[in-house]
């Protein structure tokens, strides 16, 4: 498993969030290639950092600016609520020092 340590001098301000990038997954892109469509380029984002998570979710719509369709659907909990409704999506998340989560 990759791993970075970073050091945020407004960790008190800005909370545990980071810049990253959320880019198709390499299967979607070569997917959306060989069909010969351009894919999108990465999307510039702020991520809050859960260590405690045991899935990614992304912010609604952000699936549909990278021109990506849901690959299924799975159910994650919350703090509030469990089992909910999420739909599945083929995407990258790049963070710093380039170390990257499909």
């Amino acid at each position: 498993m990759s791993s970075f340590a970073l050091s945020n001098p407004n960790l008190e301000s800005d909370g545990p969030c980071l810049e990253i990038y959320l880019a198709l997954s390499d299967a979607a892109e070569t997917a959306k290639r060989n069909a010969g469509l351009a894919a999108m380029p990465p999307k510039r984002i702020l991520g809050l950092i859960d260590t405690g998570a045991r899935a990614t979710v992304i912010q609604k719509g952000l699936a549909s600016q990278l021109g990506v369709t849901p690959t299924g659907v799975t159910r994650i909990s919350t703090a509030s609520c469990a089992a909910v409704r999420c739909l599945r999506y083929p995407v990258r998340l790049w963070f710093p020092n380039h170390v990257y989560w499909d």
